[in-house]
């Protein structure tokens, strides 16, 4: 996405990397934590995308160990609305908005905050910006004091580790009242719109589940974790300026790869999957993505939540039980 450089420099030993962009007096006393004074309290809310190795604190380390990924510069086109992820789901901002992702903007961090972000600071998510759950990496957001998911899940397998139907011809489809799941354009059922490559569409958007995988006591979610009700959803979209406006901040940045039109200031991370309808087809690939709640809407359909993107909106509406759509987590 972004373009990576890293700067040469004679006499430097590649075993020491943070030499490459740290003066040697400077490198001295972050090692001996003595520059870089807290200008401000710890107790006050900590600024934690800083944090690259994951260890709970942010201080000379995340510098050595951003070097060792990236170099000494990576470009940030767009500062104000575009992330870039660094490792396990860590992201560091372009701290002081020149364009670029650097050494700069840690040593500025740490000269705000002073050599240690203790762990307590740290919101709903913990110390963690990630976490795996049966074989992939979620990023993890706090949005209005919650923990949730910033991917859409794409298990195939439930909590207890029972298999979830897949790949299901759309005649089984439009008829079952057990789980399943799709990937936007697998098989030979018709697909009406957008990329239909089923593999793009899996790495891009994760999977389809219908309303009744959603609800099954099996679990979708990790132990901890539940896939959001019809009112955590409304405090969301409440939180963020209400429903007319909230979708710009939950969809994801052009910027981004995959990438949409929105700002992505919640870390939301929205993306335009599509839906495979109750008929079994895939349609809207690119222009809608669509979210289940678990609350039910009378005998036959689910609550869910849309984005578009011709809108700023977050679509409400119900949708019948066997509509195949994305699915997200919020812990607890």
């Amino acid at each position: 996405m972004n373009a990576v450089h890293s700067t040469q420099t004679t006499g430097v030993s590649p075993s020491n990397p943070l030499a490459l962009i740290v003066p040697a007096f400077l490198l001295q006393a972050l090692i001996m934590g003595s520059v870089c004074p807290a200008a401000k309290s710890q107790e006050d809310s900590c600024i934690l995308n800083y944090d690259v190795d994951n260890n709970g604190t942010v201080n000379y380390s995340d510098l050595l160990s951003f070097q060792f990924f990236y170099g000494t510069f990576v470009s940030a086109p767009e500062p104000d609305t575009c992330f870039l992820p660094i490792t396990n789901g860590i992201q560091i901002p372009d701290g002081n908005a020149d364009g670029w992702v650097n050494h700069i903007d840690l040593l500025g961090f740490l000269t705000e905050w002073g050599t240690s972000c203790p762990a307590s600071s740290y919101g709903p998510c913990g110390i963690n910006f990630s976490m795996k759950y049966k074989g992939h990496t979620y990023a993890l957001a706090e949005i209005d004091g919650r923990c949730w998911f910033a991917n859409n899940l794409q298990v195939s397998s439930y909590r207890n580790g029972d298999f979830i139907p897949g790949d299901v011809y759309e005649t089984v489809w439009n008829t079952t009242e057990e789980g399943a799941r799709a990937i936007y354009g697998e098989g030979s059922s018709p697909c009406y719109s957008g990329n239909c490559d089923q593999s793009q569409a899996l790495a891009s958007y994760g999977q389809l589940y219908n309303y009744f995988a959603v609800i099954d006591e099996r679990g979708l979610c990790p132990e901890g974790w539940h896939v959001p009700t019809d009112e955590e959803w409304y405090a969301v979209t409440d939180a963020l300026g209400g429903e007319e406006v909230a979708g710009i901040v939950l969809k994801a940045p052009e910027c981004a790869s995959p990438g949409w039109n929105g700002t992505n200031t919640s870390r939301f991370t929205g993306l335009p999957g599509g839906i495979r309808t109750s008929a079994g087809d895939f349609i809207y690939e690119g222009d809608f993505g669509y979210w289940w709640s678990s609350t039910a809407q009378g005998m036959n359909d689910g609550w869910r939540r849309s984005l578009s993107t011709d809108g700023d909106h977050v679509g409400i509406a119900d949708a019948d039980q066997r509509v195949g759509q994305s699915v997200r987590c919020i812990k607890d």
